[in-house]
């Protein structure tokens, strides 16, 4: 895991400017405090920060040339078959100086160009300079694990591993056609960010530029074609466990050793027990409490380190530590935070640094076995969304009171991405000015699916995995820690996605695993109800020494004169909360959230 900067310049605007890529790189020293590197050729400049995992010496230096010096790459993230993929390349006589995967990855790429990227398994983005073609090559990870970001116009490309590198070189502005998307769902999706004319590269797909600023784009994997909508693979629940164990082992991988995050929940609980249960040593737990708390799940944390044995490092989090690193986590981020939560997976990795660079999560369980309480929706949510197939009904329903709410129900409501949402939008949409309601990405995902579970379903997939997996990607790498996904290996999605959702959420969401945690774990533990990793906000919003200090940004004149919020209703809310016993604090925390970023990315 590591950081990677770099320009492609088409003119003479960037042409060696180190200093440009120094100050890029700089602002990611987190990224990779272990090394760095520089490399400028005529038209491409590339800047490396090394988190050191996979042959720690000075071989796996980057950015790091072939022998001829025709090829250069920078890789930041780990290829968990690349040993494999070094056993074939060897046995077609290419030679290696080195034991690390992006040396493999480098062969590869010079064995068999761009298919290289499909034969990976792993987490990457990757940056490739072939100069026999005069080409570079910008590559994203299947399941778009591992982020990548650029600007792009006539005279150059810019490209980080984090947004706010890319400040030293753009303005930067709010996208206002995506603020509706931001307040409402969180997450800007798709392509687009919330900073105007800043993207990321999609997930399974490459960008290839030459020099004269020629460009295109491909798409070697998209997890939209592996969801089955007619004919249904069968799995057994012993296949099942071989693929996802296998895969928790292959996570494995490393020359620094590993932990686990252990929230107490299943996904997490389930990896710490096949890890366990495969090793001689004990295991590095590390989990976050929070005292008193009704939600807080140390008891299960306790429990499952107990069972396993682990070497356990609990830590307890107040609304006093949230409030000290709202802003350093709001800057790590680079995009609005959604969860407060959040911040406490940055502590929790910085404390985790200490045994090792690498931490083990259950990040994605949800989304391949379809864990949310929204699989579940009751036959009337169902009989409403196949409604909202025929516009002209619509146009039929008298307009008496009783169908009067029906209408707008149907005229509203985005079926199969608002399931997703977990406050009220019509409560959002009073907050904030009327924006444009631009929703293209998400539409273009469910639009290709007809029932409402394939809508889901797709949607999880999608917008709210990316974000997680984005969030998952900051916060370890705040404090310098590789975070590994196992539940994300797209050869796991590509087999389970063929299933029948059907099989997968009944008679409970996430069946097939929580069958197979019977192996480790008593009924009790696994079928108990969800908490998620959420907060006291309310709580915590009502008290001077938490986080109460927050809704005085709800109030100043910067804020006011912002012109996004319905300043009236918000301090209608606050009053509320305050003073009314109303628990507004979600949409309060949302509006927050936005208003801490804005004045840390834009208005700064």
């Amino acid at each position: 895991m590591c950081g990677i900067v770099g320009y492609l310049s088409f003119s003479n605007q960037l042409l060696q400017t180190d200093c440009l890529l120094k100050k890029m790189s700089f602002d990611i020293n987190h990224r990779g405090p272990d090394d760095e590197g520089y490399y400028f050729s005529d038209w491409v400049g590339l800047g490396f920060k090394r988190l050191s995992i996979l042959d720690i010496s000075f071989n796996g230096h980057q950015p790091m040339a072939d022998e001829t010096n025709n090829y250069v790459i920078v890789l930041n993230g780990e290829i968990y078959n690349f040993k494999y993929l070094r056993e074939q390349l060897c046995s077609m006589g290419y030679l290696f100086k080195s034991m690390s995967d992006t040396e493999v990855v480098l062969k590869g790429y010079m064995a068999w160009g761009v298919s290289v990227f499909s034969k990976l398994q792993g987490m990457f983005a990757i940056v490739i300079h072939d100069k026999l073609k005069n080409e570079v090559v910008i590559a994203r990870d299947q399941l778009g694990i591992k982020p990548i970001y650029f600007y792009r116009n006539s005279d150059f490309v810019l490209f980080a591993s984090e947004i706010k590198s890319l400040r030293h070189k753009v303005k930067f502005e709010v996208n206002k056609n995506k603020l509706y998307e931001q307040f409402i769902y969180g997450y800007v999706s798709g392509e687009s960010t919330i900073f105007k004319d800043i993207f990321r590269l999609m997930p399974g797909t490459y960008h290839v530029y030459n020099s004269k600023g020629y460009f295109k784009e491909c798409e070697y994997f998209n997890i939209l074609q592996t969801i089955s909508i007619k004919k249904y693979h069968s799995l057994t629940d012993e296949k099942v466990k071989q693929l996802l164990n296998d895969s928790i082992l292959q996570h494995t991988v490393s020359d620094v050793g590993f932990n686990i995050q252990l929230s107490g929940g299943i996904d997490s609980s389930y990896i710490t027990a096949v890890l366990s249960s495969n090793s001689k040593q004990n295991i590095h737990t590390y989990s976050v409490s929070i005292s008193g708390y009704e939600n807080d799940e140390s008891y299960f944390q306790n429990y499952v380190a107990k069972k396993y044995k682990t070497l356990h490092h609990s830590f307890n989090f107040s609304a006093s530590d949230l409030f000290l690193n709202y802003e350093k986590a709001t800057w790590h981020h680079d995009i609005p935070i959604v969860h407060p939560s959040s911040v406490f997976l940055m502590l929790l990795c910085n404390y985790s640094r200490e045994t090792s660079k690498v931490i083990l999560t259950g990040e994605g369980a949800d989304e391949l076995f379809g864990g949310y309480s929204r699989y579940q929706f009751n036959k009337r949510h169902l009989f409403f969304s196949q409604l909202a197939k025929y516009p002209k009904i619509r146009n039929i329903l008298p307009n008496i009171y009783k169908f009067k709410n029906l209408k707008k129900y149907l005229i509203n409501t985005e079926f199969g991405i608002d399931e997703a949402v977990y406050f009220s939008i019509d409560k959002e949409v009073e907050l904030i000015k009327e924006f444009e309601k631009d929703l293209k990405y998400r539409k273009s995902v469910t639009s290709k699916f007809d029932t409402l579970v394939h809508k889901i379903v797709a949607s999880d997939q999608t917008s709210y995995l990316s974000w997680l997996l984005e969030r998952q990607d900051k916060m370890s790498m705040a404090a310098g820690v590789e975070s590994r996904v196992p539940f994300c290996n797209h050869e796991l999605f590509n087999q389970i996605n063929k299933i029948d959702p059907q099989w997968k959420i009944l008679p409970l969401p996430k069946a097939p695993l929580k069958r197979l945690a019977g192996v480790y774990f008593d009924d009790k533990f696994i079928y108990r109800r969800k908490n998620g990793f959420v907060l006291p906000l309310n709580e915590w919003m009502k008290k001077d020494n938490g986080l109460k200090g927050w809704l005085d940004l709800l109030t100043d004149s910067t804020f006011k004169n912002r012109g996004y919020y319905n300043n009236i209703k918000i301090e209608k809310m606050v009053d509320q909360l305050i003073y009314k016993g109303v628990d507004n604090s979600k949409y309060l925390m949302n509006i927050i959230n936005f208003e801490i970023w804005h004045r840390l990315y834009i208005d700064k």
